[in-house]
């Protein structure tokens, strides 16, 4: 995760759905009908390239590094991302 603006402290009742290094509540749940996530897996190669260039933290190795990693994961990204909308459809119908 690359932005400061994460949602650091869960509100009661929620529950952890998964977390990473960078980001303790990468995805969380409210009930059955409330869901949250804090990371991008629409993200196109172009909008990260964006996003990493205005962090002025990083190097420009890293940043170069960050970017060629994305690109080379994309096709992955973007199943995860296709997973992520079908389950949540999948939800919704459930619970509708």
């Amino acid at each position: 995760m690359m932005l400061s603006d994460v949602l650091s402290t869960l509100p009661d009742g929620a529950v952890r759905l998964a977390a990473t290094a960078l980001c303790p509540n990468a995805a969380f749940r409210m009930r059955e009908s409330a869901w949250g996530i804090q990371f991008h897996p629409e993200v196109s190669v172009g909008s990260f390239a964006h996003w990493v260039g205005h962090n002025q933290s990083l190097t420009s190795e890293t940043r170069t590094r960050l970017i060629e990693e994305v690109r080379s994961e994309r096709p992955a990204i973007t199943d995860f991302a296709k997973t992520i909308a079908r389950r949540f459809s999948e939800k919704v119908r459930e619970t509708a």
